[in-house]
């Protein structure tokens, strides 16, 4: 009884439902396999992109090298789109965007300033240097025009031509292009070359231009007031000088020649400055004029005062003070008709 219902549930044997079962089972596997067969395709495709990438860099350098320029970005662009996340992909973007923001004239100003700043003979060639300034005038605006100019101010400056090395400088200030790092250096650059030959209006005018560091500020406000009291100091010995030489008109009948012995000090001490100061210099190196000046200073003034002093009898304190502030001003001139070094090593 059991066999014969087994028999009767058993079903028919289907050819149709076979193919269909047959069908399903391959397009399972299918499935199965698609992602493992696009992995392997994608990473053959990836390798030959990786390939591509290398080659369209190195393609880009040597162009660049070679100043083709517009090659050059070409290649940059499709190293970069072959491959975004290479092992060039962030230097051929750099040097793409690079390019792009230094195309002005179709790369003509770039290549100009290149051909000048890549060699370093023509980079500190003042014919070269000249051609270049002379050519930079018809650049058109951008980031090349400014690049140029900051770049000859500074060859200029290096080459010790600080006229044209400031005249390049004021160009690069008065571009709108200029960035406030590119200001910055370069007002300082023409603040340095200023203050070199003591032109205190010129190197504020760049600290205003431009902005300055804080170190080259210091060293401006120390010229300033350097000239300041060096403004004073010879009014101050203009004022004696001259007054003493009014009193000594009006009183030209009661003029005495003066004791050699009145002289025997100030011209001591004239001699001592001179000699202790020529000693001094050839030990360091130094020049000894501060200290020529400043003994000539000491025994021209010992003898004007010997002279009022001869007409003069009264007011002895106010004599004897303006002659002594009259010395120190003639030593701080001494001082700063010779140079700021002098200055500097005594403090001002």
């Amino acid at each position: 009884m059991l066999a014969s219902s087994t028999r009767e549930q058993r079903k028919p044997f289907s050819p149709t439902v076979a193919s269909v079962r047959f069908l399903c089972a391959v397009a399972r596997f299918l499935l199965l396999a698609l992602p493992a067969l696009l992995a392997l395709t994608a990473g053959v495709a990836r390798a030959e992109d990786l390939t591509a990438a290398d080659a369209a860099f190195t393609l880009a350098e040597s162009r660049e090298q070679t100043l083709e320029l517009a090659d050059a970005l070409h290649a940059y662009e499709r190293a970069e789109s072959l491959a975004p996340l290479g092992a060039h992909a962030a230097a051929a973007r750099a040097r793409a965007a690079f390019l792009r923001t230094h195309a002005e004239g179709e790369f003509a100003p770039l290549i100009a300033l290149e051909r000048v700043r890549r060699d370093p003979k023509r980079a500190n060639d003042p014919g070269a240097l000249a051609e270049l300034g002379a050519a930079s005038r018809s650049f058109p605006e951008g980031q090349v025009r400014v690049e140029t100019w900051r770049f000859l101010a500074m060859a200029h400056a290096r080459g010790h031509d600080d006229e044209q090395a400031i005249v390049f400088a004021r160009l690069t200030l008065a571009d709108p292009a200029a960035d406030e790092v590119t200001r910055t250096d370069t007002a300082s650059l023409m603040a340095e070359t200023c203050l070199r030959h003591g032109d205190t209006s010129c190197a504020r005018e760049a600290a205003h231009a431009g902005g300055v560091s804080a170190d080259v500020r210091r060293r401006i406000e120390k010229l300033v007031r350097r000239r300041a009291i060096a403004f004073v100091a010879a009014g101050l010995l203009a004022v004696t000088v001259i007054a003493s030489l009014f009193v000594m008109r009006r009183a030209r009948s009661r003029i005495t020649r003066p004791h050699p012995r009145a002289l025997a000090l100030p011209g001591l001490a004239a001699g001592v400055i001179v000699t202790c100061g020529i000693a001094a210099s050839s030990f360091e190196g130094a020049s000894p004029l501060p200290f020529v000046l400043l003994g000539g200073a000491v025994l021209l003034l010992s003898l004007l005062g010997a002279q009022v002093a001869s007409v003069v009898r009264g007011a002895v304190g106010l004599r004897a003070a303006s002659f002594a502030l009259a010395v120190v001003a003639a030593a701080f001139l001494s001082l700063y008709a010779s140079g700021p070094d002098y200055l500097t090593d005594f403090g001002l």
